[in-house]
C-alpha cells in the first residue's frame, strides 16, 4: 500500500496511506482525461471511496488556498489541476496498520448514511458526505503522525473541517437541520444502533445492512494494489510534462532571439533614411506658406517621428540597457502604478484595482524597467476590455525556501486564443484589430523580465479573460 506525500516539513511527518482501489482510480484519472488533462470525475470516485485520500487532499488544498474546497467534487477539481505537482512525493509500498481498515470502513458507512439522511430531509447531501467521510480525521492523523509531532498534527486540518468536527461532537441527532446533525445521527447508527429511536429520527435504516456495509467496506479498502504502478506512472508523466514545457520554452526563446536580431539589424538600416526624411521636412516647413503643403509637411514629420518611436522600441527590445538592480518595494510600486493608470482606466470606463499585502514585498530589480514591464501588461489588458471590464493587479511571495515573487495581471475580457498565445510576445503582433497600438508592449515586457532572470506566463481563465503572471527572483544570485 502506497503512502501519500508528507503533509508536514520533516522531521515532522504525516504520511497517510492510499488504498489499492484509490491508487487504481488515481491512475485512471491521470491517463483518462481529455487532451492529456487529469480527469476530475475519476478523481472524485477515488476520493469518495478513500477517506485517507480525501483527508490528505483537503489538508493539502488548505495549505494552498484561503478558502479550501468543501465537497468531494470541489476537492477533485482542485487535485485534477495540481495532481502531478502534489502527488510527486508519493511513497512506494509500505506496511499499514490493520486498524486503518476499521477507520476507513466506519468513515465510508457514516458518509453514505449521512448523505442519505441529508437527502431525505432536503439538506446538503454533498457536504454531509464529506463531513461524514472525514469525521475520524483526528484518528487518521494520530495514527500516521511521527512520534513527538502530535501537537502540530491538528494545525494541518482546514478551518472548516475543525469547525465541522466540533459541531458533529455536540450536534443532537434530532431535529435534523444541518450536515452536522446528519453525521451525528449516522455515527450513532453505526456505533450504537440500538440507542437510536428510528421513529424520532424519521429515517428508515436497516441495521443489518449497516453491518454488512461495514464488513464489505473494510475488506475492499484493504485490498492490495500494484505497489509500484502509481509512483512509476507519476514519474513518467512528470518527465513528459517537463519535456513538453522545456521544448515549448526553448522554441519560444529561440524564436524571440531571432526576432531580436532582426529588429536590431532593421532598426539600423531604417533609421538613416528616416532621419533624412524628417530633416528635409523640418527644413522645408518654416519657409512654406501654402496651408495645404504645410499640412502635408507636418504629416510627414509626425509619421517620421512615429516610425522613429517604433524603431526605438525595436532597438530597446534588441539591445536593452543592463538593469540597475536595487532593493525595491513591489507593493508600493504596484500601488503607484495603479494610481498612474487610473485615468486611462476611467477613460475606458473600466475598473483597475490592486490586491496585495499591506506589508512591503522586497525584490531586487531595476525600478524603471520593472515598472515599464508591468505597465505594458496593464495597458494591454485595458485595451482588450470593453466598457465595464475589470483588471486586477496582485502580488504574492512564494514559499520561504523559494526565491521568487509573482505579479499577476488578470482581466475579464474576451480571453486569448491558443493561436494568439503562441505569438503574444512577438514584436508588432497584436491580437486586436490592425493599427491599435504598436504591438511592442508585451515583447518589451518579456525582454525586461527575462533580463531579470524571471519568466512571464499567460493563460486564459476558465470563465473568460486572461491572466499574465510575472515571476521574478527576490534576490539576484551571484
Amino acid at each position: 500500500m502506497q503512502r501519500l506525500p508528507n503533509l508536514l516539513t520533516p522531521p515532522a511527518v504525516i504520511a497517510l496511506p492510499l488504498s489499492g482501489r484509490a491508487a487504481a482510480g488515481l491512475m485512471l484519472a491521470l491517463i483518462g482525461g481529455s487532451d492529456g488533462a487529469c480527469d476530475p470525475q475519476r478523481l472524485a470516485k477515488a476520493l469518495a471511496f478513500d477517506p485517507s485520500l480525501a483527508l490528505w487532499t483537503a489538508c493539502r488544498a488548505a495549505l494552498r488556498l484561503p478558502d479550501a474546497p468543501r465537497t468531494i467534487d470541489d476537492l477533485a477539481d482542485w487535485l485534477a489541476a495540481h495532481a502531478l505537482a502534489e502527488l510527486s512525493g508519493l511513497g512506494r509500498d509500505s506496511p499499514v496498520p490493520a486498524a486503518c481498515a476499521d477507520l476507513a470502513a466506519s468513515s465510508l458507512v457514516v458518509a453514505q448514511l449521512a448523505e442519505q439522511i441529508a437527502q431525505a430531509h432536503d439538506l446538503d447531501g454533498a457536504a454531509s458526505y464529506l463531513a461524514g467521510l472525514l469525521y475520524l480525521a483526528p484518528q487518521w492523523l494520530a495514527e500516521f503522525t511521527s512520534e513527538g509531532c502530535e501537537a502540530c498534527a491538528g494545525d494541518i486540518l482546514p478551518h472548516w473541517l475543525r469547525d465541522s468536527l466540533a459541531q458533529i461532537a455536540t450536534a443532537p441527532t434530532s431535529p435534523l437541520t444541518s450536515a452536522a446533525n446528519c453525521v451525528a445521527l449516522a455515527v450513532r447508527l453505526v456505533t450504537a444502533p440500538g440507542d437510536v429511536d428510528r421513529t424520532a429520527a424519521d429515517f428508515p435504516c436497516d441495521f443489518e445492512e449497516c453491518r454488512s456495509r461495514l464488513s464489505a467496506a473494510r475488506q475492499e479498502w484493504f485490498e492490495p494494489g500494484e505497489p509500484d504502478a502509481l509512483p512509476s506512472l507519476l514519474v513518467k508523466l512528470e518527465r513528459l510534462e517537463q519535456l513538453t514545457r522545456r521544448f515549448d520554452q526553448t522554441l519560444e526563446a529561440e524564436k524571440l532571439e531571432s526576432l531580436k536580431e532582426l529588429a536590431y539589424g532593421a532598426g539600423h538600416e531604417i533609421n538613416n533614411p528616416l532621419a533624412n526624411i524628417s530633416a528635409r521636412a523640418q527644413t522645408l516647413l518654416p519657409d512654406e506658406r501654402d496651408p495645404e503643403r504645410r499640412r502635408l509637411l507636418a504629416a510627414i514629420q509626425t509619421q517620421a517621428m512615429r516610425a522613429h518611436e517604433m524603431i526605438a522600441d525595436m532597438m530597446l527590445f534588441a539591445r536593452p540597457p543592463r538593469p540597475k538592480f536595487e532593493e525595491i518595494d513591489l507593493t508600493a510600486l504596484l500601488r503607484a502604478l495603479t494610481q498612474e493608470l487610473a485615468p486611462q482606466a476611467e477613460q475606458a470606463r473600466c475598473e483597475l484595482t490592486f490586491v496585495g499585502p499591506t506589508s512591503p514585498v522586497i525584490v531586487s530589480a531595476d525600478r524603471t524597467q520593472i515598472a515599464t514591464a508591468i505597465r505594458a501588461v496593464c495597458v494591454n489588458a485595458l485595451e482588450a476590455l470593453v466598457t465595464g471590464g475589470r483588471v486586477v493587479i496582485s502580488t504574492a511571495e512564494s514559499a520561504p525556501l523559494d526565491n521568487t515573487v509573482q505579479i499577476a495581471v488578470s482581466d475579464n475580457g474576451p480571453g486569448i486564443s491558443v493561436e494568439t498565445r503562441r505569438h503574444v510576445f512577438d514584436p508588432f503582433f497584436s491580437g486586436r484589430e490592425a493599427g491599435r497600438g504598436l504591438g511592442f508592449g508585451l515583447s518589451k515586457c518579456w525582454r525586461i523580465v527575462t533580463l531579470h532572470g524571471g519568466r512571464i506566463d499567460v493563460e486564459t481563465e476558465a470563465a473568460g479573460g486572461a491572466r499574465f503572471t510575472i515571476s521574478l527572483p527576490k534576490r539576484q544570485l551571484p
